[in-house]
């Protein structure tokens, strides 16, 4: 079968491109390799600001949002920022990825789970399409897109990746997380958790990174995450964070599961002919704090409004997702990383002033609630400044 588009990866960032394609008239193919609704280990923390890219309701799709943030540092010297409106809400990534599908498909887009790819085969000219073979049998395209995850492979054949290189030297972080129940004696708003509304970040379990804990409901999220390439493990990190706060011994609902933080920030090739890659395949994670899914679903958007225009005809080649995305999202992701470069090495510290002077803090929630498009570290340099000689 032949389609105008196929999406590798039914993730965010895929589904958010084949979505955006098929209202835009385009036939669409979106495979995914496992099958719908799958765990994708991740915290599941989805920034409000990512709504202004969605045209479903987020606080539908979620199961609590952020109103009180805690900072610590090894579990002790509590930070507390309460806010007046939701700036993440929390997400299990079975129910919020199939919801996008979901919408995908009745967008009019032909869905296929369970179907890995098991090869791309590049056009020889202009006029051939991407062949895509899957154990369900060999696909036409006229576009192709990446949406499959840090070891792309879509990206690896078309020479966007080394094909053999492994993560640490792609620059990649990494995580390891686990969601786990809590008690439920009683319904649900009746007693409400004590993690209700709340993140904790602590920015000691790790060398460069922090430990998390969002809460889902009767569930919590609870991870580590390291912002750095590494080799060591983060289990024994993990269970030591889980201990200092009290849920160690807990049988996890799921995971552990580990995943790859693909650090963006450095300007690199996403399109290669008709081709392109958006999401972690196109590196785009915060490496301040590790965050995808806003990039994901943004970076989808940008991708579907290039293609279109090339199906078009609008004189539009597909290097323009490239300049676009060096102009919209790496500018701020390179603040993220000036952010992690002052930060991470003086974590310590740094938590100690920001006891004195929390306005940075405050800052950074603005920012991901939407007050702001970009971390700015002037913006939080100017505000930590200004309100330290204030008080």
């Amino acid at each position: 079968m032949s389609y105008d588009c196929i999406v590798v990866g039914a993730g965010p960032a895929g589904s958010t491109t084949a979505y955006r394609l098929a209202r835009d008239g385009l036939s669409v193919l979106l495979l995914e390799k496992e099958a719908t609704p799958r765990y994708k280990a991740c915290g599941g923390g989805v920034t409000a600001r990512t709504m202004d890219w969605l045209d479903l309701r987020l606080p539908d799709h979620a199961e609590d949002h952020l109103l009180r943030a805690v900072f610590t540092f090894r579990g002790k010297l509590p930070i507390t920022v309460d806010l007046d409106a939701p700036a993440v809400y929390f997400v299990r990534r079975d129910t919020f990825d199939l919801a996008l599908a979901r919408q995908a498909a009745q967008a009019g887009v032909d869905l296929r789970d369970r179907t890995p790819v098991l090869e791309v085969r590049p056009p020889a000219d202009e006029k051939e399409p991407f062949v895509v073979v899957t154990p369900a049998g060999a696909f036409a395209g006229r576009f192709l897109v990446g949406a499959d995850g840090a070891n792309t492979l879509v990206g690896r054949t078309l020479g966007l990746l080394p094909r053999e290189a492994p993560a640490r030297r792609l620059d990649c972080g990494s995580a390891l997380e686990a969601e786990l129940p809590l008690e439920a004696d009683s319904p649900p708003g009746r007693h409400p958790s004590p993690w209700s509304n709340t993140a904790v970040i602590d920015f000691g379990p790790v060398n460069r990174g922090y430990g998390w804990i969002f809460s889902k409901g009767r569930r919590v999220s609870a991870g580590v995450a390291m912002l750095a390439p590494r080799a060591a493990s983060l289990r024994r990190p993990l269970d030591e964070f889980l201990r200092a706060y009290g849920l160690a011994g807990i049988r996890p609902a799921l995971g552990p599961r580990g995943h790859l933080l693909p650090r963006g920030g450095k300007p690199r090739r996403l399109d290669a002919g008709r081709a392109l890659l958006v999401g972690d395949a196109a590196r785009l994670v915060d490496p301040f704090t590790g965050e995808g899914i806003y990039y994901a679903v943004k970076s989808g958007a940008l991708a579907a409004a290039v293609i279109a225009g090339c199906r078009r005809g609008d004189n539009r080649s597909l290097a323009d997702y490239t300049t676009v995305v060096e102009r919209e999202v790496l500018p701020e992701l390179r603040e993220a990383q000036a952010v992690g470069d002052l930060f991470y090495p003086f974590a310590r510290a740094w938590h100690q002033l920001l006891r004195l002077q929390p306005a940075p803090l405050r800052y950074l929630l603005k920012a991901v609630r939407g007050g702001s498009d970009t971390y700015s570290l002037r913006g939080i340099l100017r505000e930590f400044l200004a309100k330290s000689v204030q008080g």
